[in-house]
């Protein structure tokens, strides 16, 4: 009668143990938010951040243009266009990124 009452004091402890335990596993998986919607106002923040930069890169372009001599902005125009029929060609990659790069033969 007495192993019993320790085998019975055990399994009761025991399952008070995993009652407990279960209890603060179940507690970590807080979710205050849905995740579609976090990731909605990252993707918005980001969208935000990369128009802010790009309104700060046209402006620099700008004052760098505005800057220049005519002759010097008549160059960086002929550069621009002659970089723009090149990349119409199909090739994107420089001539040093295409001469470098690791080849994978057959």
């Amino acid at each position: 009668m007495i192993r019993f009452k320790y085998v019975w004091r055990l399994i009761t402890l025991l399952v008070l143990f995993a009652c407990l335990f279960t209890v603060d596993a179940t507690a970590q998986r807080d979710r205050s938010q849905n995740p579609n919607k976090q990731a909605k106002e990252q993707r918005d923040l980001k969208q935000a951040r990369e128009q802010k930069i790009e309104g700060q890169m046209s402006a620099r372009e700008k004052k760098h243009l505005d800057i220049q001599d005519r002759k010097t902005r008549k160059r960086m125009k002929r550069t621009r266009r002659k970089s723009e029929r090149h990349m119409k060609r199909g090739n994107s990659e420089s001539f040093f990124r295409r001469l470098f790069r690791k080849r994978h033969f057959r």
